[in-house]
């Protein structure tokens, strides 16, 4: 991406837009999930936060609040501008992508990761499952370790039994995050 949008527009049209292109090969099997609702919010000055319907392929995107959500993203502009420079894909995109709906679903909690990059910055957003404060687990590690971990890459009972995986908080949601690996 060669110039950084707004995060209002990016929220409300880049995002759209790069879920629309992702999702264009898509299986009928991957569009057959369940529908998924998902809060994302950019704490920028000011903050902004979109709502996102996901249902049979289709993103809708509202200004007005969905309750309850399956998935609740909250990142800092500086980590959210680097993601975006960087190409990441989003959260929600990817486990749609992996068929991992019914797996998100499942989980209750918020995750807080925080992603040391190559170049000494550090990646950090917390996502929060089911509108569930708890249990609660901070997961550090390298963003090169984490892709590893969730696209299957590396096993996360050995990133953690080798130090690259570390965290402070509920094992069991810790445990439970491994299901979206892979």
């Amino acid at each position: 991406m060669s110039e950084i949008p707004t995060p209002q527009t990016y929220l409300t049209d880049t995002l759209p837009t790069r879920f629309a292109a992702a999702t264009a090969a898509a299986t009928a099997e991957i569009h057959n999930q369940p529908e998924l609702l998902v809060a994302y919010s950019i704490e920028a000055d000011p903050p902004v936060t979109c709502w996102y319907r996901i249902a049979e392929g289709t993103l809708t995107v509202s200004q007005e609040p969905i309750a309850p959500c399956d998935m609740r993203i909250s990142i800092g502009e500086p980590s959210w501008r680097a993601a975006v420079a960087h190409g990441s894909n989003e959260w929600f995109i990817d486990y749609y992508l992996r068929g991992k709906i019914d797996t998100v679903k499942s989980l209750q909690g918020k995750v807080g990761l925080e992603l040391d990059r190559d170049d000494g910055s550090t990646y950090e957003t917390t996502i929060t499952f089911a509108d569930q404060e708890e249990p609660a687990v901070v997961i550090s590690m390298t963003t090169d370790d984490y892709a590893a971990m969730m696209s299957g890459e590396l096993n996360g009972n050995m990133a953690f039994m080798t130090g690259k995986l570390r965290f402070e908080g509920s094992l069991p949601l810790l445990l439970k995050l491994g299901a979206l690996s892979g």
